[in-house]
């Protein structure tokens, strides 16, 4: 299953790191699913962190100036206007999770502190639902600083990421096993986030 994936996505660009480059940009993968696929692919931990991580980033501030107005037109079609509030009723349900988490009870001088540190613990857990593309889509929905915001979530990404390095360094001989779980687990995730954004369209209908 493992080296299907990796073909799939190969047939998209030409090479290696375009490829784990790739992966680092799409939801439910991004950096800390791509890395292990980097290692596969016979990367170095250096190359691995370096390609995965830099694309990551640079996805970050095209979400955070693009979430809003690719939602507003989305918003006016009828077929995806409820999918839409949906998904942003999900992000903002997983983002106040995480803001109680970090502090929701602190003095209303740190509640703005908050936030960011709850975008660094989006971006930095490694939970469904969590990551650039979520923490990004929920800075934009609390309507937060974009600057401080790609900082928080970029150093989130960042320490995730080098978690994961560390972790396939010590793994590294159980690379096919930790990629099919990787799959199916992003998989799953997809399945999940998928179903629950349509069962709360369909109560808002209701």
């Amino acid at each position: 299953m493992a080296e299907f994936f990796l073909q799939f996505i190969k047939s998209f660009v030409y090479g290696d790191i375009p490829a784990v480059m790739l992966l680092s940009v799409i939801p439910f993968v991004e950096a800390r699913g791509a890395i292990p696929f980097a290692f596969g692919l016979g990367l170095t931990p250096f190359g691995a962190g370096f390609y995965c991580v830099t694309a990551a980033t640079l996805a970050i501030p095209v979400i955070l100036l693009l979430f809003a107005p690719t939602t507003a037109l989305l918003k006016k079609i009828k077929f995806t206007n409820k999918l839409v509030l949906s998904l942003e009723d999900v992000i903002n349900e997983k983002a106040q999770s995480f803001l109680k988490k970090v502090g929701k009870k602190a003095a209303a001088s740190n509640a703005d502190d908050m936030k960011y540190k709850m975008l660094f613990a989006l971006a930095a857990v490694p939970l469904p639902l969590t990551g650039i593309w979520t923490s990004s889509a929920a800075a934009v929905i609390l309507k937060l600083d974009k600057f401080k915001a790609f900082v928080s979530i970029a150093l989130g990404n960042l320490c995730s990421s080098a978690v994961l390095i560390v972790l396939m360094k010590f793994f590294a001989g159980s690379i096919t096993l930790i990629l099919n779980i990787l799959i199916a687990s992003m998989i799953a995730a997809a399945v999940f986030t998928v179903f629950k954004i349509i069962f709360k369209g369909k109560r808002k209908v209701a």
